[in-house]
């Protein structure tokens, strides 16, 4: 009887142990898979975003009769509301570009240094200065 009660105990033992390590999986793919998500969302945000500040920057270089001070004043705010940093500002002759540059908000990513730069994603939007 006691030999058997014994038996049951420790397939118990070795349940709960697959159950916290089947637990301790879940959270780490938990975590994983919200990283990448995150990540992935920031890359189409800060896309978007730099097309509309580059709209903005081109719609303020015209209304300024080309002021860069202006130009890079409204990039600058329009970078702003859409939580993204202006790193450069360029006119063509055809276009005014705009690179921003934003970073994810990530649990672990930015924490560490070899992966930090994964979670600051860069992207560059353009928009015509002549509209025929």
């Amino acid at each position: 009887m006691n030999a058997a009660r014994a038996r049951g105990s420790r397939s118990a033992s070795q349940v709960g142990g697959a159950l916290v390590q089947t637990l301790v999986v879940l959270v780490v793919l938990a975590v994983a898979g919200y990283e990448l998500i995150a990540i992935g969302v920031t890359s189409f945000a800060v896309d978007d975003a730099s097309r509309q500040v580059a709209r903005a920057a081109r719609d303020a270089y015209r209304s300024s009769d080309g002021s860069l001070d202006a130009t890079s004043e409204a990039a600058a705010t329009a970078a702003e509301t859409h939580r993204s940093q202006v790193t450069d500002i360029s006119i063509d002759g055809e276009d005014l570009t705009v690179t921003l540059t934003r970073r994810a908000t990530t649990l672990l990513v930015h924490q560490l240094a070899a992966t930090e730069e994964l979670g600051v994603r860069e992207a560059t939007g353009r928009a015509a200065l002549d509209t025929r």
